[in-house]
């Protein structure tokens, strides 16, 4: 990365796991590098309580796990809006539950989506998971060799 960046965490985890443990530890070396680093996940979980005791902005959005297509885009709506009001340049989505929504959100925004994998599931191959990764995201991170090997 370069110099001072703008960079929003999506961290939807209603629950402390390591995946939740995993993206607080990037917050965390984001920031001591010099790094803007907001997070956005679960109203009331407990990494977005975390977040906001430790000095993060934080941005609550329970648009990421409902199955109600109306909920989702409306969702995507405000993501867009938090996305251009806040000018954030990366976008780094930590759980599959919302990836397709943050790759829509993106999109026009000028930010870059970077898609973060801690599972050790294989990546599912329905057309909504491919479009996400084809077309909204820019790059894939995981937390280890074993998931990496996964995601090829």
């Amino acid at each position: 990365m370069r110099g001072h960046v703008k960079v929003l965490l999506t961290v939807n985890v209603r629950w402390w796991n390591a995946e939740a443990a995993y993206a607080w530890e990037k917050a965390i070396g984001l920031r001591m590098a010099g790094h803007d680093v907001a997070i956005l996940g679960t109203p009331g979980s407990p990494v977005m309580e975390k977040a906001a005791g430790g000095g993060f902005r934080t941005f609550p959005e329970k648009g990421f796990n409902t199955l109600n297509p109306m909920r989702w885009f409306s969702a995507v709506r405000r993501l867009r809006v938090l996305l251009r009001s806040e000018r954030f340049e990366i976008v780094d989505a930590h759980r599959s539950e919302g990836f397709v929504l943050m790759a829509l959100a993106v999109r026009g925004s000028g930010a870059v989506l970077v898609r973060t994998r801690g599972d050790m599931r294989t990546p599912r191959r329905d057309p909504f998971n491919r479009f996400a990764h084809v077309y909204g995201c820019r790059g894939l991170a995981a937390s280890g060799r074993v998931v990496a090997e996964k995601m090829a």
